[in-house]
């Protein structure tokens, strides 16, 4: 376990969702586990006729990446702490330090970044699928994503058409939140894309 604070955890993703979701669709979620004292899923509706999960469209490396630059640090010692915290995280090798900022390794192709969108859903998919995981009359799942561009379509399109039939629950409403848009899929289809505002702010709180 890493010592030092980090401020976007997965509970803030899924306080940021929630907040949007229901500013924006009024769907009245609730953190599952403020009134079970555990998640699986993430949010459910208040009536309990929706249950949604929450996760970052990010590969596992990039997750300790995030927390690398997420984490604050005490200001005398920082670049240290940072080295000795990506070496802890096993990602140095990706690390550059530099005079006066760090910069990070990272594979950008548009292949690969629809990929790991595709392999996230897959995997949330299976975890669904999983006897200990609570069903609900619409189970539904929300990206959380950095940037929106075509490719985060092409990538669900691709999805749809991949995915392991052999399952027995799938996601029938699929959300994508990035800073600036919602996106909501249904049965493979694009249905909405909504401008929103940032919850940034009251996620935090």
């Amino acid at each position: 376990m890493g010592k030092y604070k980090n401020l976007y955890t997965k509970e803030y993703f899924e306080k940021y969702a929630c907040i949007c979701l229901n500013d924006v669709l009024k769907l009245n979620l609730i953190l599952r586990e403020t009134r079970y004292g555990e998640d699986r899923p993430d949010l459910i509706s208040d009536d309990e006729k929706i249950g949604l999960e929450v996760t970052q469209a990010i590969t596992t490396e990039e997750g300790a990446e995030n927390k690398l630059f997420q984490q604050e640090y005490p200001e005398e010692n920082k670049i240290e702490c940072i080295k000795n915290e990506a070496k802890r995280l096993k990602i140095e090798d990706r690390i550059k330090y530099h005079d006066n900022y760090i910069t990070i390794t990272e594979n950008s192709s548009i292949d690969f970044v629809k990929n790991k969108i595709i392999d996230r859903i897959n995997s949330k998919n299976k975890k669904l699928n999983n006897k200990e995981f609570h069903k609900y009359e619409s189970n539904r799942l929300c990206l959380i994503i950095e940037t929106f561009n075509d490719y985060v379509i092409e990538a669900l399109n691709k999805y749809y058409k991949t995915r392991d039939l052999s399952y027995e629950f799938f996601y029938d409403t699929i959300y994508v939140i990035n800073g600036e848009y919602l996106l909501i899929f249904e049965s493979g289809t694009l249905k909405d894309k909504i401008k929103i505002r940032f919850y940034i702010d009251d996620a935090s709180k």
